[in-house]
């Protein structure tokens, strides 16, 4: 049941995030499951509405340089034949 409504959530989103479903209409189309469906699709309506964090142009180029520096630090792997 769990991985049902997974499947449905995804679906639903999905039809919602290209524009060819509301909530309500993805609500409608799953009348059972509405208690459980109901919640999850309002928390996500209201996630895409929130603004964003953004980092500081000096704190984004820490962060790159740090992955820069472990990324030189992994060993390179051979293919094997």
């Amino acid at each position: 049941m769990l991985q049902d409504i997974a499947a449905i959530l995804e679906t639903c989103l999905e039809q919602i995030t290209a524009g060819r479903a509301t909530v309500q209409e993805c609500l409608d189309q799953y009348p059972d499951l509405v208690g459980e469906l109901e919640p999850l699709l309002r928390a996500a309506e209201r996630a895409q509405t929130m603004d964003r964090p953004s980092l500081a142009p000096e704190a984004r180029a820490r962060i790159e340089a740090r992955l820069l520096a472990a990324a030189e630090n992994i060993p390179s792997v051979q293919p094997v034949r």
